[in-house]
């Protein structure tokens, strides 16, 4: 008995201290400060406040911080091959989802930037690792305790878990019988927003939220498509204006049969409309003029134009599975075709095209892109089992499966495409995609 829990110990500090090598002196994709990175360091009331206390705690020395992150993402990714070990014996897909987590560099490179990402990832890696193993140990009131205190973590540090936590935090009180632990895991649960709320009120008087550029980039992108059925009584008709700008835009995207071109530049055109409408207009005051009305727009825009609406949901959801799409075709696409329509401020916006390895990238590409087809599949077949079984077969693993699609087509829905939002469930998916293959060879 001693032995196999030494050997387990042993294992886990050797997997660590691998992961905390291959984290460190991997490349990174970032700098230490990008541009989101002064709002955390200001704490900035549309950010939420646990994090950049987190910076203040190392005074702001943002080499402990990374530190920290590199040793918190490190600890979680090993504890879910842990997890994994739970449900799948064999070594080599064990060791292979391993090698795939830590050689995504994208992955782990906002480890090692001033952002929240590599803290929430390892909150939601330890949340849902605990939330699938949960009946296979000891259901104690500390391991009902860590539960709710890492699902709690991912509620305090990014308000985009808010959905994926909250589900999970029903079922699993749903699904406790003992009323003590029930008390214990949402005692647990409130610490950390508990101490974020203080935190934060402390500092401001109320939270502000980037959801308003969102809607911009939203009005900007389906204005375009706006064919004199809008009517908005308003001494400033901002619609008409922006979809004269906009009808360029749509009609260059209408014209590129490549998709993982297509859905990435019109994620690319959302954020101009974002944070460079005022740019396109000539007008600086712009987005004040029309902060009454926005919501109003939106709604005509909604009702009058559902089906392309929903169209750029899709086409935001599958961009967020397309990384690269853009690095490996626009250059070539360039030559053969007409400029884009604002190419300095899609530079602007989304980073200019550099020389990068093709092959490295297309590589990556096509790699996600089969995660893709194998994640709607899985999905599917876990909505299909959860209904037909009545909830009672593998349902951990298909309630997450469903749940984490549904966040991110919230997230498509409500923001822009990037797989930078994809990222936070890339090794619970690439977890459940392995223990459904095991089951599968199994059978």
């Amino acid at each position: 008995m001693l032995e196999k829990i030494n050997s387990k110990i042993f294992n886990f500090l050797l997997l660590f201290f691998i992961s905390l090598s291959i984290i460190f002196y991997s490349p990174s994709f970032f700098e230490i400060l990008e541009n989101d990175s002064l709002s955390y360091i200001n704490n900035e009331s549309i950010r939420f406040a646990l994090y950049p206390s987190l910076i203040d705690f190392f005074e702001t020395n943002y080499n402990y911080v990374i530190i920290f992150q590199v040793i918190f993402l490190a600890l979680s990714i090993v504890f879910l091959v842990q997890v994994l070990s739970e449900f799948v014996v064999n070594k080599f897909l064990r060791l292979f989802f391993f090698l795939v987590i830590l050689l995504n560099f994208y992955y782990t490179s906002f480890s090692k930037s001033i952002l929240t990402e590599a803290v929430y990832f390892s909150f939601i890696n330890f949340s849902i690792g605990l939330f699938l193993i949960r009946n296979r140990i000891q259901n104690s009131l500390f391991t009902n305790f860590f539960i709710g205190f890492f699902i709690g973590g991912v509620m305090a540090i990014k308000p985009e878990g808010l959905l994926i936590t909250l589900s999970l935090s029903i079922i699993y009180i749903i699904k406790q019988k003992e009323n003590l632990k029930r008390i214990i895991f949402v005692i647990s649960l409130c610490i950390l927003p508990f101490i974020e709320n203080m935190i934060f009120y402390n500092l401001h008087n109320e939270r502000n939220t980037v959801l308003d550029k969102s809607i911009i980039g939203k009005i900007f992108i389906l204005s375009g498509y706006y064919e004199n059925k809008i009517e908005i009584e308003k001494d400033y008709n901002f619609i008409e204006i922006v979809s004269e700008k906009s009808k360029p835009v749509n009609t260059y995207l209408k014209n590129i049969s490549n998709p993982f071109l297509k859905f990435n530049l019109k994620s690319d055109y959302e954020v101009v409309g974002q944070y460079q409408l005022s740019e396109i207009l000539g007008e600086k005051n712009i987005f004040i003029k029309i902060e009454k009305e926005k919501i109003d727009i939106l709604k005509n825009l909604l009702i009058n134009s559902p089906f392309d609406f929903m169209s750029l949901c899709i086409s935001n959801y599958l961009a967020i599975w397309m990384p690269g799409g853009k690095q490996i075709f626009f250059e070539e696409y360039l030559k053969d075709n007409t400029l884009p329509p604002y190419l300095d401020l899609l530079e602007k916006s989304s980073g200019k095209i550099m020389n990068v390895n093709k092959n490295i990238l297309l590589t990556v590409l096509i790699f996600f892109f089969i995660m893709l087809i194998i994640n709607i599949l899985i999905t599917l077949c876990s909505l299909y089992e959860l209904l037909k079984t009545k909830f009672s077969n593998n349902f951990d693993l298909n309630i997450i499966m469903i749940l984490i699609n549904l966040h991110l087509l919230v997230i498509s829905t409500i923001n822009i495409a990037s797989p930078r939002y994809l990222m936070p469930f890339f090794p619970v998916i690439i977890l459940i995609i392995l223990i459904r293959f095991n089951k599968l060879f199994k059978y």
